[in-house]
């Protein structure tokens, strides 16, 4: 885990990926320290990297950037960078799947502690007027009236994807709770109203865990 403590961070990318058949899934780790260490500790305003697994033995990278042109600047010389070719050539390449998110409410801090990651992603329906500042303020109140209810709820934002599409992101403490609590939207007036502003045939949401 790449974690520089910047404060504030204003972008947010989430590559989801697998494996080629024949590779080793610690070849994957050693090749994602190996990638933290030569290249993203070197990227200015890229502050915090975690590679992520899943249950069903898939990938996550998670990036955060204090601006969108350091992530920007990241992106263009990742892929001339050694170590991002050697990473790169271990995984099956259709299945790289990027996103990068504008964080709404403000910049977010990485939370200590945390040992699992909730990433929900969603679209609004077709024809929606519904603007940032509504989302935002809809996110705010999961915050303050269900989320903060538990301590193992570390950290929550919800993120502007472009082309009608936003993420929920929340670290928690264990990967049992932090399941609980998101199942918990279904019986909660505050979460449902904000999973109203959404498409509900398109979302899709995991749980990951650190793996390096």
């Amino acid at each position: 885990m790449l974690n520089k403590q910047l404060n504030n961070y204003r972008v947010m990318g989430f590559t989801t990926f697998e494996k080629k058949n024949n590779v080793d899934t610690m070849d994957v780790v050693s090749a994602s320290l190996h990638w933290q260490r030569e290249f993203l500790k070197n990227m200015d305003g890229i502050g915090f990297h975690c590679l992520l697994g899943n249950m069903s033995g898939g990938f996550a990278d998670i990036i955060f950037a204090s601006d969108q042109p350091s992530f920007d600047k990241m992106g263009e010389l990742h892929f001339e960078a050694p170590s991002s070719k050697k990473f790169m050539s271990l995984l099956e390449p259709t299945s790289v799947q990027l996103r990068s998110a504008s964080i709404l409410n403000g910049g977010f801090v990485i939370p200590s502690g945390f040992s699992c990651i909730e990433a929900g992603f969603m679209t609004l329906a077709e024809g929606s007027s519904v603007q940032d500042s509504e989302i935002g303020d809809r996110s705010s109140k999961i915050e303050d009236e269900y989320l903060g209810e538990y301590s193992n709820t570390l950290g929550h934002f919800v993120g502007n994807i472009g082309d009608q599409s936003y993420c929920e992101i929340t670290f928690g403490q264990t990967l049992g709770q932090t399941r609980e609590i998101c199942y918990g939207y279904e019986k909660s007036a505050v979460c449902q109203e904000f999973l109203g502003l959404f498409d509900e045939k398109n979302f899709e949401f995991d749980f990951w865990v650190p793996l390096a």
